[in-house]
């Protein structure tokens, strides 16, 4: 088998020259430079910056509309060739469905800004308890994940939006399984950068 080793270097090298290419260590990094541009650490894969947002407790809607409920998330990217994962998690409830065995559905989209990342995630779920009024009867951990390159430095937002599309029930985010008192955490959006 064979290696290449790069010497850790006390200062930065001259340029590469026009037409030349080359890699070096500096201070335990690795750094890579093309003719006489400036020289860029190689950080692919690396995570550079992680927005976490939650959902205020119980934020609910009935309408068959999308709408963002709280979870949006506001960076700037850290270099304009950065991947972007997005995670969507959490517990999400339904209210005011009298009859067990009633089918109750939602619908997810992820957006970066208005332009919408996938297709629309149907969620189906049937009533399991037939007992009391506004209260979150029937509960469910919820978690998606998709990934973003939007090829930009400049500010972007990523939100998800969710519509109650199974007649009018409350749908939200609650915060945790019914019958735990809702302990827990609610709806959860964590966007995280990393390198490409």
């Amino acid at each position: 088998m064979s290696r290449i080793v790069l010497v850790n270097q006390s200062s930065t090298p001259d340029d590469a020259g026009s037409g030349n290419a080359q890699l070096f260590v500096e201070g335990n990094k690795v750094y890579k430079q093309v003719g006489t541009d400036s020289a860029q650490e190689l950080t692919q894969g690396k995570v550079l910056q992680v927005v976490t947002v939650d959902s205020p407790e119980f934020l609910k809607t009935t309408s068959a509309t999308l709408a963002t409920l709280g979870l949006s998330a506001t960076l700037t990217p850290v270099a304009s060739d950065s991947t972007f994962h997005i995670s969507l998690k959490g517990y999400l409830g339904w209210t005011n469905e009298s009859t067990q065995g009633n089918a109750i559905n939602a619908q997810f989209q992820f957006y970066r800004s208005n332009t919408a990342l996938q297709d629309v995630k149907n969620f189906y779920r049937y009533v399991s308890t037939s007992s009391g009024t506004n209260t979150y009867r029937s509960s469910n951990p919820i978690q998606i994940d998709i990934t973003d390159t939007p090829s930009t430095g400049s500010e972007i937002t990523y939100h998800v939006d969710l519509a109650e599309t199974g007649g009018s029930n409350n749908i939200g985010w609650c915060t945790g399984p019914w019958g735990s008192g809702h302990a827990g955490v609610s709806g959860q959006l964590i966007v995280m950068e990393i390198a490409g």
